[in-house]
């Protein structure tokens, strides 16, 4: 859930996060931002409209994004993610593309992030 200042929910959105709870629990803040990024050890692994506002355990950044993909001959092919059903992810917080682009969009370097079960 995104909320104001006053504390009333914007918006909400189903996402999936990381597999075997490696989508660490606290409160954070965004440190940086890409339209375009990777996954440093499969650079193959693209997403679109990366939020990130902490580290992973080991080491790699997590945020929110789009669901990754891979570049084909065919186009490109995104993962399968069941958002809002099961964790998929590295660790990331994974979400429909237009919605990462609009948290991307409404988050300034800074902006709090609190992740709770």
């Amino acid at each position: 859930m995104v909320y104001d200042k006053s504390g009333a929910v914007l918006r909400t959105f189903d996402v999936s996060t990381g597999l075997d709870s490696s989508t660490p629990l606290g409160t954070f803040k965004v440190f940086s931002k890409s339209s375009r990024t990777f996954y440093t050890p499969r650079p193959e692994e693209k997403m679109r409209w990366m939020t990130r506002f902490t580290k992973g355990r080991r080491g790699g950044n997590i945020g929110f994004h789009g669901i990754p993909y891979k570049v084909t001959k065919q186009g490109e092919v995104a993962f399968p993610t069941p958002l809002g059903v099961a964790p998929s992810s590295h660790g990331c917080v994974r979400m429909l593309e237009t919605e990462a682009k609009w948290i991307y969009a409404h988050s300034d370097i800074g902006t709090v992030v609190k992740v709770q079960n």
